[in-house]
Protein backbone atom coordinates (compact mmCIF):
# COMPACT_ATOMS: atom_id res chain seq x y z
CA UNK A 1 0.00 0.00 0.00
CA UNK A 2 1.28 3.49 -0.76
CA UNK A 3 1.65 5.88 1.95
CA UNK A 4 -1.07 7.76 0.75
CA UNK A 5 -3.52 5.03 1.12
CA UNK A 6 -2.19 4.43 4.82
CA UNK A 7 -2.34 7.83 5.62
CA UNK A 8 -6.08 8.16 4.37
CA UNK A 9 -6.82 5.09 6.63
CA UNK A 10 -5.32 6.60 9.54
CA UNK A 11 -7.50 9.53 8.88
CA UNK A 12 -10.67 7.32 8.54
CA UNK A 13 -10.07 5.99 12.07
CA UNK A 14 -9.46 9.45 13.72
CA UNK A 15 -12.73 10.10 12.58
CA UNK A 16 -14.28 7.02 13.77
CA UNK A 17 -13.39 7.59 17.41
CA UNK A 18 -13.89 11.44 17.30
CA UNK A 19 -17.31 10.53 16.59
CA UNK A 20 -17.71 7.55 18.71
CA UNK A 21 -16.01 10.00 21.57
CA UNK A 22 -19.07 12.83 20.83
CA UNK A 23 -21.81 10.02 20.42
CA UNK A 24 -20.80 8.13 24.27
CA UNK A 25 -19.59 11.86 26.18
CA UNK A 26 -22.75 13.67 24.75
CA UNK A 27 -25.31 11.92 23.08
CA UNK A 28 -23.85 14.10 19.96
CA UNK A 29 -24.00 12.56 16.23
CA UNK A 30 -21.45 14.32 14.14
CA UNK A 31 -21.75 12.76 10.37
CA UNK A 32 -19.30 14.05 8.10
CA UNK A 33 -20.69 14.42 4.16
CA UNK A 34 -19.15 11.94 0.98
CA UNK A 35 -18.43 15.34 -0.93
CA UNK A 36 -15.90 16.44 1.40
CA UNK A 37 -12.08 15.76 0.64
CA UNK A 38 -10.95 12.51 2.18
CA UNK A 39 -7.54 14.27 3.28
CA UNK A 40 -9.72 16.71 5.33
CA UNK A 41 -11.87 14.88 7.10
CA UNK A 42 -9.92 14.05 10.16
CA UNK A 43 -8.47 17.98 10.65
CA UNK A 44 -12.06 19.07 10.46
CA UNK A 45 -13.55 16.37 12.71
CA UNK A 46 -11.14 17.36 15.13
CA UNK A 47 -11.93 21.65 14.96
CA UNK A 48 -15.96 20.77 15.25
CA UNK A 49 -14.48 18.04 18.18
CA UNK A 50 -12.70 20.99 19.93
CA UNK A 51 -15.04 23.35 19.30
CA UNK A 52 -18.10 21.71 20.90
CA UNK A 53 -15.60 20.84 23.99
CA UNK A 54 -16.10 24.82 24.44
CA UNK A 55 -19.62 25.57 24.57
CA UNK A 56 -21.25 27.28 26.90
CA UNK A 57 -24.11 25.52 28.70
CA UNK A 58 -26.53 26.70 30.85
CA UNK A 59 -27.92 24.44 33.66
CA UNK A 60 -30.43 22.27 32.76
CA UNK A 61 -29.05 22.64 28.91
CA UNK A 62 -27.33 19.39 26.41
CA UNK A 63 -26.89 18.85 22.99
CA UNK A 64 -27.74 15.39 23.75
CA UNK A 65 -29.77 14.15 20.20
CA UNK A 66 -27.80 17.09 18.23
CA UNK A 67 -26.69 16.38 14.96
CA UNK A 68 -24.13 17.89 12.90
CA UNK A 69 -23.13 17.72 9.22
CA UNK A 70 -20.25 18.83 7.78
CA UNK A 71 -20.80 19.52 4.04
CA UNK A 72 -18.63 20.91 1.19
CA UNK A 73 -18.66 24.83 0.79
CA UNK A 74 -19.54 27.94 2.97
CA UNK A 75 -22.73 27.11 3.91
CA UNK A 76 -23.66 27.44 7.66
CA UNK A 77 -26.67 26.98 9.33
CA UNK A 78 -29.30 24.96 10.82
CA UNK A 79 -31.71 22.16 8.31
CA UNK A 80 -34.88 22.06 10.08
CA UNK A 81 -38.02 19.58 9.31
CA UNK A 82 -41.78 19.67 9.97
CA UNK A 83 -41.56 18.00 13.20
CA UNK A 84 -39.27 20.83 15.02
CA UNK A 85 -36.12 18.19 14.40
CA UNK A 86 -33.34 18.33 12.01
CA UNK A 87 -29.36 19.54 12.22
CA UNK A 88 -26.66 21.67 12.12
CA UNK A 89 -24.65 21.90 8.66
CA UNK A 90 -21.23 23.22 8.48
CA UNK A 91 -19.67 24.49 5.89
CA UNK A 92 -16.01 23.08 5.47
CA UNK A 93 -14.60 26.20 3.78
CA UNK A 94 -16.54 28.62 7.06
CA UNK A 95 -14.34 30.77 9.12
CA UNK A 96 -14.18 28.97 12.78
CA UNK A 97 -15.97 31.86 13.94
CA UNK A 98 -19.06 31.15 12.53
CA UNK A 99 -18.99 27.17 13.20
CA UNK A 100 -18.45 28.77 16.67
CA UNK A 101 -21.09 31.28 16.65
CA UNK A 102 -23.53 28.37 15.44
CA UNK A 103 -22.63 25.73 17.45
CA UNK A 104 -23.51 28.60 20.78
CA UNK A 105 -27.02 29.56 18.96
CA UNK A 106 -30.33 29.41 20.92
CA UNK A 107 -31.39 27.63 17.32
CA UNK A 108 -28.79 24.68 18.03
CA UNK A 109 -30.82 23.77 21.41
CA UNK A 110 -33.70 23.97 19.93
CA UNK A 111 -32.82 21.39 17.24
CA UNK A 112 -31.05 19.20 19.84
CA UNK A 113 -34.05 19.33 22.10
CA UNK A 114 -36.90 18.56 18.73
CA UNK A 115 -34.29 15.43 17.89
CA UNK A 116 -34.67 14.46 21.34
CA UNK A 117 -38.60 14.56 21.25
CA UNK A 118 -38.76 12.71 18.27
CA UNK A 119 -36.29 9.96 19.12
CA UNK A 120 -38.51 9.14 22.33
CA UNK A 121 -41.51 9.18 20.22
CA UNK A 122 -39.46 6.85 17.79
CA UNK A 123 -38.33 4.62 21.11
CA UNK A 124 -42.14 4.16 21.97
CA UNK A 125 -43.19 3.45 18.67
CA UNK A 126 -40.73 1.15 18.12
CA UNK A 127 -41.05 -0.69 21.36
CA UNK A 128 -45.21 -0.61 20.53
CA UNK A 129 -44.91 -2.48 17.81
CA UNK A 130 -42.08 -4.87 18.69
CA UNK A 131 -44.18 -5.98 21.84
CA UNK A 132 -47.71 -6.54 19.17
CA UNK A 133 -45.74 -8.72 17.19
CA UNK A 134 -43.52 -10.64 20.21
CA UNK A 135 -40.41 -9.20 18.36
CA UNK A 136 -36.87 -8.63 20.12
CA UNK A 137 -36.81 -4.83 18.52
CA UNK A 138 -38.04 -3.19 15.83
CA UNK A 139 -35.82 -0.38 14.55
CA UNK A 140 -33.94 1.79 12.41
CA UNK A 141 -31.18 4.36 12.05
CA UNK A 142 -33.19 7.21 13.49
CA UNK A 143 -30.63 9.53 12.78
CA UNK A 144 -31.38 9.37 8.90
CA UNK A 145 -35.09 9.35 9.58
CA UNK A 146 -35.35 12.96 9.00
CA UNK A 147 -38.31 14.03 6.67
CA UNK A 148 -39.31 10.47 6.96
CA UNK A 149 -40.41 10.89 10.29
CA UNK A 150 -44.22 10.83 9.85
CA UNK A 151 -44.04 8.01 6.72
CA UNK A 152 -41.98 5.57 9.40
CA UNK A 153 -43.90 6.60 12.36
CA UNK A 154 -47.33 5.58 10.79
CA UNK A 155 -45.76 2.24 9.38
CA UNK A 156 -45.17 1.27 13.31
CA UNK A 157 -48.15 2.36 14.28
CA UNK A 158 -49.58 0.29 11.53
CA UNK A 159 -47.46 -2.76 12.51
CA UNK A 160 -48.64 -2.45 16.08
CA UNK A 161 -52.21 -2.54 14.89
CA UNK A 162 -51.77 -5.76 12.66
CA UNK A 163 -50.23 -7.25 15.76
CA UNK A 164 -53.35 -6.82 17.80
CA UNK A 165 -55.11 -9.23 15.36
CA UNK A 166 -52.72 -11.83 14.87
CA UNK A 167 -52.83 -15.08 17.40
CA UNK A 168 -50.07 -15.84 19.62
CA UNK A 169 -46.81 -16.41 18.23
CA UNK A 170 -44.36 -19.11 18.44
CA UNK A 171 -41.33 -19.01 20.65
CA UNK A 172 -39.69 -18.63 17.75
CA UNK A 173 -40.99 -15.03 16.73
CA UNK A 174 -39.12 -13.73 19.97
CA UNK A 175 -35.75 -14.47 18.76
CA UNK A 176 -36.11 -12.22 15.61
CA UNK A 177 -35.69 -8.49 15.75
CA UNK A 178 -37.14 -6.00 12.55
CA UNK A 179 -35.05 -3.69 10.78
CA UNK A 180 -36.92 -1.17 8.81
CA UNK A 181 -34.77 0.34 5.66
CA UNK A 182 -34.94 3.60 4.85
CA UNK A 183 -33.37 3.37 1.44
CA UNK A 184 -34.44 0.35 -1.13
CA UNK A 185 -37.07 -1.79 -1.87
CA UNK A 186 -35.84 -5.13 -0.95
CA UNK A 187 -37.34 -7.26 2.00
CA UNK A 188 -34.45 -9.55 3.29
CA UNK A 189 -33.47 -11.98 6.49
CA UNK A 190 -30.24 -12.79 8.06
CA UNK A 191 -31.59 -16.22 10.28
CA UNK A 192 -28.68 -16.69 11.57
CA UNK A 193 -28.39 -13.03 13.28
CA UNK A 194 -32.56 -13.17 13.92
CA UNK A 195 -32.74 -9.86 11.45
CA UNK A 196 -35.73 -9.43 9.32
CA UNK A 197 -35.55 -6.26 6.79
CA UNK A 198 -38.31 -4.72 5.15
CA UNK A 199 -38.23 -1.32 3.42
CA UNK A 200 -40.04 1.57 4.59
CA UNK A 201 -42.19 1.82 1.94
CA UNK A 202 -43.77 -1.17 2.41
CA UNK A 203 -47.33 -1.48 4.04
CA UNK A 204 -48.00 -3.37 7.48
CA UNK A 205 -49.72 -5.68 6.37
CA UNK A 206 -46.67 -6.91 3.58
CA UNK A 207 -44.39 -6.46 7.13
CA UNK A 208 -46.32 -8.95 8.91
CA UNK A 209 -46.93 -11.53 6.02
CA UNK A 210 -42.65 -11.45 5.64
CA UNK A 211 -41.91 -11.97 9.25
CA UNK A 212 -44.54 -14.74 9.33
CA UNK A 213 -42.78 -16.11 6.39
CA UNK A 214 -39.47 -15.49 8.12
CA UNK A 215 -40.91 -17.23 11.23
CA UNK A 216 -41.79 -20.76 9.50
CA UNK A 217 -38.27 -20.97 8.13
CA UNK A 218 -37.10 -20.10 11.94
CA UNK A 219 -39.39 -22.57 13.25
CA UNK A 220 -38.14 -25.29 10.64
CA UNK A 221 -34.72 -24.95 11.33
CA UNK A 222 -35.77 -24.95 15.16
CA UNK A 223 -37.03 -28.64 14.46
CA UNK A 224 -34.22 -29.84 12.17
CA UNK A 225 -31.83 -29.20 15.48
CA UNK A 226 -33.82 -30.88 17.70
Amino acid sequence: RSSKDKLRERSIDEVEVLVAHLKRRLGLHLEIHDKVKPDARSQLAQKAAALIDTLELAEGESVSSGKIVINDGFHVGIQRNATGSGYLNLGACASESLWRSHLNSQAFRMICKGNRIARQTLDRAESTAAQALGLRFVLTDQTAVGERFDQYNRLLAGIACKGTTLPPRSAEFSCLSLMILLEGKEFGSDIENGVVSVPLSASADAVVEHLQDVGKDVASLHREFL
